[in-house]
């Protein structure tokens, strides 16, 4: 058994993609259910802010860059946790300062529309989660059925962050904010390249959330899927 702080949590189009901090070891891991090694059910009860016990597994079928899968095979809840923002910065969490580019160690490549993504064969990142404090400010952008982006500002453009998280979305993320960022499982999946006209095939970058000590308060609404789109 390990105690695991919750640490994200986030939507997919029948579930829910939990992410978790191993105390002990300062290990990310995604908290995968057993059987047919699915996300978590909507209705978890695993919450960000939240240290459980859990017992657990690697996922037989580990593939880059999603290296963190685990299954979880039993929990019981401990405690909340307080100050996550102090708790990531006194354990030297953060992997990326500045600039998004510098983001997945500079792996990602950009669409003209400004979305970030790995290509399906890579080079790879050696995590597809990651805490980021950005050097400017982001800004909200809302689009069809309650589709959340967040914008840097780069140059003349922008690059923009598809938001998945289940806080409710601020106009603005202040610069400096520790924020965590993740990859979408392959995008067009494969099988559906043709319902997607010239969108490169691969992993996109999403933001998960971020993190102050009020950022429970208000859970966001379900949306329709994770696509960056």
């Amino acid at each position: 058994m390990s105690q695991v702080l919750i640490i994200s949590k986030t939507h997919l189009q029948h579930a829910m993609c939990v992410g978790g901090l191993e105390l002990n070891t300062n290990r990310s891991i995604r908290l995968m259910s057993p059987g047919d090694h699915h996300y978590q059910p909507l209705d978890t009860p695993l919450n960000v802010g939240q240290v459980w016990e859990i017992t657990y597994h690697n996922h037989p079928n580990i593939h880059a860059p999603h290296t963190e899968d685990v299954i979880v095979t039993a929990k019981q809840f401990l405690r909340n946790q307080a100050d996550l923002p102090g708790l990531i910065t006194q354990r030297n969490l953060i992997n990326y300062r500045g600039h998004v580019n510098n983001v997945f160690g500079g792996h990602l490549h950009w669409t003209n529309s400004g979305s970030g993504y790995i290509p399906v064969n890579g080079p790879f990142p050696d995590r597809s989660v990651g805490f980021w404090t950005c050097d400017k400010d982001l800004l909200k952008r809302t689009f069809d059925n309650n589709k959340v982006r967040y914008s840097y500002k780069n140059g003349m453009a922008y690059r923009n962050l598809s938001y998945v998280g289940t806080q409710e979305p601020s106009d603005i993320i202040s610069a400096g904010t520790i924020i965590r960022v993740s990859l979408s499982r392959v995008f067009p999946r494969p099988g559906q390249e043709n319902q997607f006209n010239n969108v490169p095939q691969g992993y996109y970058l999403q933001l998960s959330g971020w993190y102050t000590n009020a950022q429970l308060a208000n859970p966001r609404p379900e949306t329709i899927d994770d696509l960056p789109f």
